[in-house]
């Protein structure tokens, strides 16, 4: 007998950043849509042909204004990019309540086989959603309207398409123009891109939170699929799909497939049922490894379950059961359900993200401890001395010249792998701060290219008793380059004191490294070797 399990809008699940931050609301997730779509026979997996009712609204894309909040508006636009030789196209809608101040959930949605972008956000429902609660969504476009999933289909399958490559970089690029919670990354699709979807939880679970595929099963064991931790996948697939039969036969039927993820997940005990008209439900493997679940919705529908069935909103049911409830577990140090990635104040809770001033750094952060987040400023040395290495005579033409930007330039004759030590940065933070991030900048250049060149440089905290890994700078130019190593957040993999930083101990180590043809006879120009530190609370 079927046990009851009631559907509930999981609102009182969600974190306080996102209910504060992207307008997640309580409320009945009961309404209807007009669909308006009609249905013609299949003659391949997941075709369909769409009598489309309502025209893309293109409705603007802004210029930045900061590197915070991004360029990306209210609005929905395509956007490109060039992967593995190929121009890729991706559709981007982003809800009216996006200020950009607030990282906000992100939902990839993968159209059927000979399907559009366009024609999938105009089926699945989650514009709507998305505008309803706050996340942004993204209708990536397959080559020759396919996907390379497991066994399934077309162009994309047989040109081996590296279609995860560009579903990770679509991640990648919103990241970069807008905010994204990267704990709370999705993907769903239907038929072709529902076996798309299934692929990215064996092979992204390391940025996808959870899974939604839609009439489509796995398709393949356990063996092959090896996510790199448990993920929740919940499918929804129609009783009566005749493209792609719901018991199985020229792909895996809808019932072994959530056998196999449950197995994958390492779901134990019995399955919760929520029962719908019919012989339709949606059951659950509920307690599973580290959280996750696996789950079937059989569906009284086709294979537009979408759109041939009155008795379940997949688009609600999807964002309240299966992706609001689950993030992907990344640092969160101060525990305010914003991942540090994301977070504008990583040690301080601010879980709304408030910053009233617009600097993209948290108030929390910016009072807390009498600490008022800055930096030094790029600063000279004052002081050098040649390190063993090489030849042993590190910079041996006017080191000093180093010590500021212009007015001469240190020079390395001959000296494949010599070293060369600055110091006396005179670098001080307030007692209150702590370092964020060191950045070394060098302005430098070579007398020729032949070969592999490059400028190293390692840092000191103990007056050169044990260095910090090497960065490196590769770019190889006779003419004049400046570049920076490190970051406003980069620590070198340690902890910093102010006393670490104090001229006594503090010691940058630059390298010149040459290999190949005549290695020994290139000659390494150093113009200014300058440092700054990022401080904050």
């Amino acid at each position: 007998m079927k046990r009851m399990k009631r559907m509930t809008n999981r609102f009182s699940r969600l974190t306080p950043h996102d209910r504060l931050g992207t307008g997640l609301r309580d409320e009945s997730q009961a309404r209807q849509r007009d669909r308006g779509f009609t249905q013609r026979p299949l003659a391949l997996l997941g075709s369909f042909s769409l009598l489309i009712i309502a025209a893309l609204a293109l409705w603007g894309w802004a210029p930045a204004e900061a590197d915070c909040p991004g360029t990306l508006v209210p609005g929905e636009t395509t956007m490109s990019m060039t992967i593995g030789g190929r121009n890729r196209t991706f559709l981007v809608h982003v809800p009216p309540s996006y200020t950009g101040r607030f990282p906000v959930p992100l939902v990839l949605d993968l159209h059927g086989l000979t399907g559009t972008s366009g024609q999938q956000a105009n089926l699945s429902g989650f514009r709507e959603k998305s505008d309803e609660v706050g996340f942004i969504v993204v209708w990536p476009q397959g080559v020759s309207n396919s996907w390379n999933a497991y066994g399934c289909c077309g162009t994309a399958d047989s040109q081996n398409i590296d279609d995860p490559g560009f579903l990770r970089a679509v991640v990648a690029r919103i990241g970069q123009l807008g905010r994204i919670n990267h704990s709370r990354v999705y993907v769903t699709g239907l038929s072709n891109g529902g076996f798309m979807t299934h692929r990215m939880a064996c092979e992204a679970a390391d940025i996808f939170a959870a899974a939604a595929p839609v009439s489509a099963p796995l398709n393949t064991n356990a063996s092959t699929c090896r996510p790199a931790r448990p993920i929740t996948v919940v499918a929804f697939h129609g009783l009566n799909d005749g493209v792609v039969s719901y018991g199985g036969g020229l792909f895996q039927g809808a019932q072994s497939s959530l056998t196999t993820w449950a197995s994958i997940d390492g779901c134990v005990g019995a399955r919760t049922v929520f029962d719908l008209p019919g012989p339709a439900m949606c059951e659950t493997f509920e307690t599973c490894n580290d959280g996750s679940e696996a789950g079937l919705c059989s569906l009284n529908s086709g294979h537009i379950a979408y759109t041939d069935q009155t008795d379940l909103n997949i688009a609600d049911y999807v964002w309240d059961n299966v992706f609001s409830p689950h993030t992907l577990p990344l640092p969160d140090q101060d525990d305010d359900g914003i991942p540090d990635m994301d977070d504008n104040c990583v040690a301080t809770p601010n879980p709304d993200q408030a910053d009233a001033d617009g600097d993209c750094i948290g108030d929390a952060c910016e009072g807390a401890g009498g600490c008022s987040p800055g930096s030094t400023g790029f600063l000279s040395p004052a002081a050098q001395e040649a390190d063993t290495g090489g030849d042993n005579n590190g910079f041996e033409g006017v080191p000093t010249n180093a010590f500021a930007d212009g007015g001469g330039v240190a020079t390395n004759n001959n000296g494949a792998g010599d070293r060369h030590r600055y110091f006396n940065y005179n670098l001080t933070t307030p007692t209150s701060c702590s370092v964020r991030g060191i950045e070394v900048r060098l302005d430098w250049r070579l007398s020729s290219t032949i070969g592999m060149n490059s400028m190293s440089v390692e840092l000191s905290s103990d007056g050169g008793a044990t260095w910090t890994p090497m960065k490196t700078d590769t770019v190889e130019t006779t003419a004049e380059h400046t570049t920076v190593l490190g970051s406003p957040t980069d620590t070198w993999g340690r902890i910093w004191t102010a006393a670490d930083l104090s001229n006594g101990n503090f010691r940058l180590r630059v390298t010149s490294n040459s290999s190949g043809s005549f290695s020994d006879q290139r000659d390494f120009f150093l113009d200014w070797v300058a440092v700054r530190v990022t401080f904050g609370p």
